[in-house]
């Protein structure tokens, strides 16, 4: 399961919740100095974990239960017990595709779960054993960038000239930041939206500036110097 929507307390300067609703292609983070900018970075850093536990944080989540997940623990041969008949058929197909939410704190058990009401016959007399059976999912739920690798860019990045490449690597002194925006500004494909740079990015950098300077666009140029081959000619954000 994944943890779609993941927010912590209690890191750093954050003593109320904070974090993520949606993690996008290309998410920007706006703020004035000391407001709290490279630390919402670390917890940002903290989502390629590969599960909640090893976050190691107070944090609330939410996110969508799966057939997978739940027949993990709702088993199609399981009668009786602590949920009435049987425990797949008349219990975990209730929460398949359900929305769930709850939180997370350090070698404590899973707390606060919610999700929209389920109407059936044992919903009520039931609803505290199906938690307890919800909560080793949730226990084990991934946050949204598991498995990926965070890449932090320094404060002292230095933004180049770059010949064009499929490759959208982001190194930490800056390398591939304007072959990202060439791809971002100059492409076709749909999944690289260029709204992204134009507007998105273009209304952080006009907030971070005011008011001393304004922008009104973000450019992509090609160096097209004699004696240079097309495919050996850089780019430059202006």
């Amino acid at each position: 399961m994944i943890a779609d929507e993941i927010y912590f307390k209690g890191y750093s300067c954050f003593q109320e919740w904070v974090g993520f609703k949606k993690i996008e292609f290309l998410n920007v983070i706006i703020g004035r100095n000391n407001s709290g900018k490279s630390h919402l970075i670390d917890l940002a850093e903290k989502l390629c974990e590969p599960s909640l536990r090893s976050i190691n944080l107070t944090a609330k989540c939410t996110g969508k239960l799966s057939t997978e997940d739940l027949t993990s623990v709702f088993h199609h041969n399981n009668n009786g017990g602590d949920l009435l008949d049987n425990h797949w058929l008349f219990h975990g197909t209730h929460f398949v595709d359900r929305v769930v939410t709850w939180e997370s704190i350090p070698n404590q058990q899973i707390s606060n779960i919610s999700y929209p009401p389920i109407n059936d016959s044992l919903a009520k007399e039931s609803k505290s054993a199906r938690n307890s059976k919800i909560s080793p999912i949730l226990t084990y739920a991934k946050p949204p960038l598991a498995g990926r690798r965070f890449f932090r860019l320094s404060a002292d990045r230095d933004i180049t000239p770059e010949v064009a490449t499929h490759h959208l690597d982001l190194s930490e002194n800056g390398k591939g930041a304007s072959n990202i925006f060439r791809k971002v500004i100059l492409t076709t494909d749909n999944n690289f939206p260029r709204n992204i740079i134009q507007k998105d990015i273009l209304s952080a950098l006009n907030k971070i500036f005011s008011p001393d300077g304004h922008f009104t666009e973000i450019q992509i140029k090609v160096h097209d110097h004699k004696n240079i081959l097309p495919g050996e000619a850089e780019w430059e954000i202006f």
